[in-house]
């Protein structure tokens, strides 16, 4: 996601100065931070679990604005040396740190590591502190310990680079009864405040600084503690909604416990024959379980850490569709959060229109200001149709007429949308062209400025028609013409059969590319001129089924070429093409969750093998980054080039479809294919990686029933057994 927009103005290669810059040139790379989340509140640190004074992105977040800036620990004024440092929970960053040598004036030095600190920062519904300093010589040590704090209350549009217009009063730090206050009156009237509770009291407490005189005895230790509250107190007339004035935590309908106590997504268990896919696999459940987050009473996932804490259309329904065998209840969840904010009404300053779905929603100082545009924002062209994809899966899985019933107004207004406004022209493809001055000028996932161009390198021109969205479209309407049909509304059920056959005609004279055996990224301008460069986009058509057979091999030789496979994954952008830039956003990178997809696409047309080399890829890819976590997108480099992938700088970790990429392409080479309808779950061409001996899914949910299964795979095939089964589904192997 990139909130970028670049308008061309006069000459037509001269871009103006974009409404968020790509890259801010004072956030630094944050690929070795550590990040923490709990609900609402997230965390994020430096690699020591410092939070330093300075311009940087760090620190702590509620309702996109940044409470603290600084919570840093010194010794003796000095930095202390890192030891070790991990969040070895979602909610739990612990260090160990200890002394550089310390030179004292008329006395002994102390010298390196004779102090042991051991810091705890755990998320709840506010963050506790918990620093240990120990004496592990057999002397004693005088020591200083200081604790500096600090907030300028920014928004995450600030901090992202783009100046706010205009700002409230930040009030200095107070200190009371044990109590160090951070206080701002916003220029939206909210006060926003930070409250640092200590245990013991400092000796002092100066400037936002607590200070500590400590004189350890051998071998002992003292204890210092901490408790940070924020609070966002909300005036009265707030015209929106209201939010919760303190972190609240998320307790979602699928958090389950395990016996151990320890809370997981779902009641289906994935075991694995290789203990390393067992370990991404359980990282990609956690990230999710952290990423979920109730806002406004709105549950859903947050997209990613630390850009995206927020709501948004396309990566909810796509995360909601990776983790529909594991826990329907999200993608029921994420469809009536989203038909909440589906458009009502023409309103440009947000690209909003009647039955669109947002694209993404904020709460902070510069929403509420109407700086930005996303109070929700509606610039999306995929949106819609991802979550009629959604609805048409999840019934696939579930068969929950009530829920289609339901939603039924929203349907319609979502299909009445792409007739009217995302086909604006009538020429059957629906396409894009921004309306509000502050939106984005790329409206697909590859939402960055640069992400849609030409062979030469030059920008297409709106309106843009995206060779995948008319696979979510065509894919949507398929699924849902079968909904429409087991429930006995035929009327319904030919229309959209009908409207899909007519796409799907209409798509493959319009993108196929002859010269280059391959679709088009997109179709441009009124004339619907070929964007014809080699891209990772048709694999997502793939997905979705819209290629007619002939076409999808074609597809994928060109998906699984030197220019576009880099060992890794499929990148955004050939190699070849003359805009290609591995380190840039969507110009060269790898996306994980778009190799998911492009996996599953391939599988479809009985491309096994290329997806187990996905998936693969992904797997090896993952155990190179830290805490073995996919981020949000790496560099496009070749896996020969170097050791291990090369980390985009400022890629959201976790980041939820990045999570799901794993589990979503995992239920994919399992061959799960349902029919709730008839009770029916058919398992088609299972294919399992060559590594991978077994697969055991147990709790697996078709409407009302609940299966156990096996995979094992015996030489190049791969069988799979029913171990238990709860109701009467009908299992069909083929």
């Amino acid at each position: 996601m990139e909130v970028a927009v670049a308008e061309r103005q006069g000459d037509r290669n001269t871009l103006s100065p974009p409404f968020v810059p790509a890259h801010n040139p004072k956030t630094p790379d944050i690929t070795s931070a550590l990040a923490i989340k709990q609900g609402n509140l997230f965390l994020l640190t430096e690699t020591d679990g410092n939070v330093s004074a300075g311009e940087h992105v760090y620190g702590l977040y509620f309702h996109d604005c940044r409470f603290l800036s600084q919570a840093s620990l010194c010794v003796d004024d000095i930095r202390p040396v890192l030891l070790y440092a991990a969040a070895e929970e979602t909610n739990r960053i612990r260090s160990v740190l200890s002394n550089p040598d310390l030179p004292r004036e008329g006395g002994p030095m102390v010298y390196k590591q004779s102090l042991a600190i051991t810091r705890e920062i755990t998320i709840s519904d506010c963050l506790y502190l918990r620093i240990e300093v120990r004496n592990g010589t057999a002397n004693p040590i005088a020591t200083k310990i200081t604790l500096g704090f600090g907030s300028e209350f920014d928004d995450i549009f600030t901090i992202r680079g783009n100046p706010p217009e205009q700002r409230g009063t930040l009030q200095p730090p107070g200190f009371a009864a044990g109590t160090l206050t951070l206080r701002y009156d916003g220029a939206d009237k909210h006060i926003r405040t930070t409250t640092i509770r200590f245990d013991p009291l400092p000796d002092s407490c100066d400037d936002a600084t607590a200070t500590y005189h400590l004189e350890l005895a051998p071998q002992t230790a003292a204890m210092l503690q901490g408790t940070i509250h924020v609070t966002d107190q909300q005036p009265p007339a707030e015209p929106r909604r209201r939010a919760e004035q303190h972190p609240v935590h998320a307790h979602a309908p699928w958090h389950e416990r395990t016996e151990h106590g320890k809370e997981k997504i779902g009641t289906t268990t994935v075991k694995a024959g290789d203990r390393q896919l067992a370990r991404l696999l359980d990282r990609s459940f956690d990230d999710l379980r952290m990423l979920t987050t109730l806002q406004r009473g709105d549950l859903f996932f947050a997209a990613g850490i630390p850009w995206f804490v927020a709501l948004f259309g396309r990566d909810s329904c796509i995360t909601a569709l990776q983790m529909l065998p594991y826990e329907p209840r999200i993608a029921a969840t994420t469809l009536h959060v989203l038909a909440t904010y589906q458009g009502t009404e023409e309103r440009p300053e947000r690209d909003e229109e009647p039955g669109k779905i947002l694209h993404e929603l904020r709460i902070g100082e510069q929403a509420n200001l109407h700086e930005v545009p996303f109070t929700p924002y509606y610039g999306t062209i995929d949106a819609t149709p991802l979550w009629l994809l959604l609805l048409g899966e999840y019934l696939r899985w579930t068969a929950d007429f009530a829920l289609l019933e339901h939603l039924q107004p929203n349907v319609d207004a979502a299909l009445q949308w792409i007739a009217r406004y995302g086909d604006s022209d009538g020429d059957g493809f629906i396409e894009y062209r921004r309306k509000a001055g502050k939106g984005l000028r790329n409206q697909g996932w590859k939402d960055s400025g640069n992400s849609i161009v030409r062979r030469d390198g030059t920008l297409a021109e709106p309106p843009i028609a995206l060779v995948e969205v008319q696979g979510y479209v065509y894919r949507a309407k398929q699924l849902l013409a079968a909904a429409y049909r087991h429930r006995g509304d035929e009327q319904r059920a030919a229309t959209l059969e009908q409207e899909a056959g007519d796409l799907q005609r209409r798509f493959d004279p319009a993108f196929w590319m002859p010269d280059r055996q391959m679709y088009a990224l997109a179709l441009e301008q009124e004339e619907k001129r070929q964007v014809g460069v080699v891209a990772s986009n048709p694999g997502q058509a793939l997905w979705c089924g819209i290629a007619p057979p002939e076409h999808a091999a074609p597809v994928r030789s060109a998906l699984m070429t030197p220019e576009m496979w880099s060992g890794w994954g499929v990148r955004t952008l050939s190699a070849a093409e003359h805009a290609y830039n591995p380190i840039d956003y969507q110009v060269g990178s790898i996306w994980p969750h778009d190799n998911a997809l492009i996996g599953i696409g391939l599988k479809r047309y009985n491309f096994a093998e290329d997806a187990a080399s996905i998936f693969t890829g992904l797997c090896e890819a993952a155990v190179h980054f830290p805490e073995s976590r996919l981020p949000e997108v790496f560099a496009g480099y070749d896996r020969h080039a170097f050791q291990a992938p090369v980390e985009y700088p400022l890629a959201c970790s976790p980041q939820a479809w990045a999570a799901g990429a794993l589990p979503g392409l995992l239920w994919t080479l399992l061959g799960l294919e349902p029919d709730a309808f008839t009770h029916t779950l058919r398992v088609v061409r299972p294919h399992l990686p060559a590594w991978l001996s077994w697969v055991e899914v147990h709790g697996l949910r078709l409407a009302d029933a609940l299966l156990d299964l096996r995979w094992e795979r015996s030489d190049d095939y791969t069988t799979v057994d029913l171990l238990q089964k709860t109701g009467d589904p009908r299992i069909v192997i083929e």
